[in-house]
């Protein structure tokens, strides 16, 4: 199989001399072997710069790729039926059409700025979704940083209760809150607790009122049940 290959690109180098190969990797682990060539168009003739310069428009056309294409496709059926050892009961594929492309520089450079424009508008949208998912997570954080507050200010409460209580505080600050609780708590049993509890009696007492007066007007309201008449027998 491999000379044959070598056949093929030793009739490449000779149909296209100005294309000079310098990469041949052949595959035959796949369905249909074949090989990829590499190689560098130079152009001669030039008047500026070095006389020969990599030129693939100056090698290469439209018509000289279709031209190669059916020569190599013709050189191949030939190794093949000379081979029959190797290629018996096999065919080789028809030329698909469609498939070579002489790309202008100016082509090329639209190509690239469009690639360039989806790049640009994918990098605008992914940049959105940052924003947004920045946005929503500082959120977050803000409330996280809220409920850690909340938090530490319950547990400033309920130190402040536990000292408050206590019989014989023996710490300055136990001492201190302790004290200020007994001085609050007599005030407010001296001043606010007698009014505190004369309105929670009567909020009491007035919907104590509103719960009678209502269940009394359900009562009221309710129809009487109907008794059944039981049957004469005689």
């Amino acid at each position: 199989m491999i000379p044959i290959f070598e056949e093929q690109i030793k009739y490449l180098g000779e149909m296209v001399p100005d294309f000079r190969i310098v990469s041949a990797v052949v595959h035959l682990d796949e369905k249909s072997p074949h090989a990829h060539i590499v190689g560098i168009p130079i152009g001669q003739g030039y008047k500026r710069g070095m006389k020969k310069q990599a030129a693939k428009t100056k090698v290469f056309t439209t018509e000289s790729l279709h031209e190669l294409q059916e020569k190599m496709h013709q050189k191949a059926e030939q190794d093949m039926e000379e081979h029959p050892e190797i290629f018996e009961g096999e065919s080789l594929k028809e030329i698909e059409k469609g498939r070579n492309s002489d790309w202008t520089k100016e082509f090329y450079i639209r190509q690239k700025e469009k690639a360039l424009e989806d790049l640009n508008s994918q990098y605008e949208i992914l940049s959105a979704s940052v924003e947004a998912a920045e946005s929503t997570l500082k959120g977050f954080s803000e409330q996280a940083e809220e409920t850690v507050q909340k938090l530490v200010e319950a547990e400033a409460q309920k130190e402040f209760m536990r000292y408050a209580f206590l019989e014989e505080p023996k710490s300055v600050i136990g001492k201190l809150v302790s004290g200020a609780w007994k001085k609050f708590k007599a005030w407010w049993d001296e001043k606010k607790r007698p009014e505190v509890e004369e309105k929670t009696r009567a909020s009491v007492r007035d919907k104590l009122a509103s719960f009678k007066k209502q269940s009394e007007e359900t009562k009221h309201d309710r129809p009487e049940p109907t008794k059944r008449r039981g049957m004469d027998i005689e």
